[in-house]
Parts: structure tokens; C-alpha cells; sequence
């Protein structure tokens, strides 16, 4: 079981830190952290721990996670969407950037 410590940052910003690994980010910041920890090879079930130490999210797989973004909208409220690779806007229909396919 993966420990994530949660902390506050700026605004509405928290940092995230687990297994030397550290994050800073806003509403999608859990799941860029997690997108860093199984970058780093890490997979498996976690618990994220608020600031007083007491658990305020259990995490089934952070591998399951990172392939997922929270989206929210004034009619759907939150909703799951699959990540989409920013850096790269052919990532999501799965062609090269070099070959623009």
C-alpha cells in the first residue's frame, strides 16, 4: 500500500508527496501525481492522508488512476474522462506527431 501525504499549498493548489515524489497541482493534481508514480515504475493500491493524518481516500490501483482526469461542468457536475496527453494533441487518436496520423 502506497502512503500519499496531502498537504496544502497556494490557493486551491495541494502537494502530494509519496516514495521521494512530489507533486504541487490543482483539480486534476492527484492524478498528475499519479501519472508521476507510475512513471517511476510504482503501481498498486494507496491511501491518501490529509494534513492532520487521518485517510481521506482510498486509491484501488494508482495505475488505474493515472489514465483518468476529473472534469467538471455547470450541468454534469465531476465526471471521469480518459487522460488526454496535452503535449502532444495526436495522442488521443493514438497517431504520431511527426507524421501528424
Amino acid at each position: 500500500m502506497i502512503r500519499i501525504d496531502l498537504a496544502p499549498a497556494k490557493g486551491r493548489e495541494y502537494t502530494y508527496t509519496a516514495l521521494g515524489v512530489t507533486h504541487t497541482g490543482g483539480t486534476n493534481g492527484l492524478h498528475d501525481f499519479c501519472r508521476k508514480l507510475v512513471a517511476d515504475g510504482h503501481a498498486g493500491p494507496a491511501t491518501v492522508y490529509g494534513p492532520n493524518g487521518a485517510p481521506r481516500l482510498v486509491i484501488r490501483g494508482v495505475e488505474r488512476l493515472a489514465k483518468i482526469d476529473l472534469e467538471e461542468t455547470p450541468s454534469q457536475g465531476f465526471r471521469e474522462r480518459p487522460h488526454r496527453d496535452r503535449t502532444n494533441p495526436f495522442a488521443a487518436r493514438g497517431g504520431d506527431a511527426q507524421d501528424g496520423a
